[in-house]
């Protein structure tokens, strides 16, 4: 059995991430874990951050950002603490304060 083909490249990653199939955002978050280098990821992650209402898409975000390890996705991260909404805001901190712990 084989399942839909996966998505490779960073455009077809982007224009995922922005949709609004949740499994499908997942996918693309994840998938952009391998293109750290381009300029268009943080933001289109961050972006995702900040339009995101479904706390799985929030937290593959979270680990994707997490994973580059750069100022850059740490700066991302805090401007989701401290401009998004209140529940995305407390979720990112909460995941944070988990991925710590590892």
């Amino acid at each position: 059995m084989t399942g839909a083909p996966s998505i490779r490249s960073v455009d077809e990653l982007l224009q995922q991430l922005a949709s609004a199939d949740v499994p499908g955002r997942i996918e693309a978050a994840e998938g952009l874990a391998a293109h750290a280098g381009d300029t268009r990821v943080i933001p289109a992650l961050r972006a995702a951050l900040h339009d995101s209402e479904d706390t799985v898409v929030t937290e593959a975000v979270v680990s994707t950002l997490l994973g580059f390890g750069s100022t850059e996705a740490a700066d991302a991260l805090m401007d989701s603490m401290l401009n998004d909404d209140d529940e995305t805001a407390e979720h990112v901190s909460l995941l944070l304060a988990w991925a710590r712990q590892d």
